[in-house]
């Protein structure tokens, strides 16, 4: 049963992606993951919302970590999606990064990343090579 809904996330994320109805959230965790970006790759805060989005739009199962789950701030009210990604995967930078996005609904809709920055633990991924 939770594949399908998955699968149906994923494919709403892309289309909403490709629609340029995608917004990353500035929290101080995803600004000290784009400074530290920065610093390491020097990249812009282009450079680091485009590899968000462009990683976000090959997602698949073995990406999903956890999902649909109620947030525990009531008053937002969201259901949450957890997907785990390595971002600019180059040799000198492999970074494994926690993706948490929200299909908002009220008037057009969009997805928002919450989260987008190094994971609290570590990552489960229970669909892994099930591809």
């Amino acid at each position: 049963m939770k594949v399908p809904m998955i699968k149906y996330f994923l494919k709403k994320l892309k289309k909403l992606l490709k629609k340029n109805r995608f917004q990353i959230y500035r929290t101080d965790k995803n600004i000290d993951t784009y400074r530290k970006l920065r610093r390491d790759l020097a990249i812009t805060y282009d450079d680091f919302e485009n590899e968000i989005k462009d990683v976000s739009q090959k997602l698949d199962i073995n990406n999903y970590c956890e999902g649909p789950k109620k947030d525990i701030k009531k008053s937002r009210g969201n259901i949450f999606w957890v997907f785990g990604v390595v971002i600019f995967n180059k040799e000198i930078f492999n970074k494994e990064i926690y993706l948490k996005f929200t299909l908002e609904e009220k008037e057009d809709e969009k997805i928002i990343c919450w989260s987008c920055h190094s994971p609290k633990d570590t990552l489960k991924y229970p669909y892994r090579g099930r591809s």
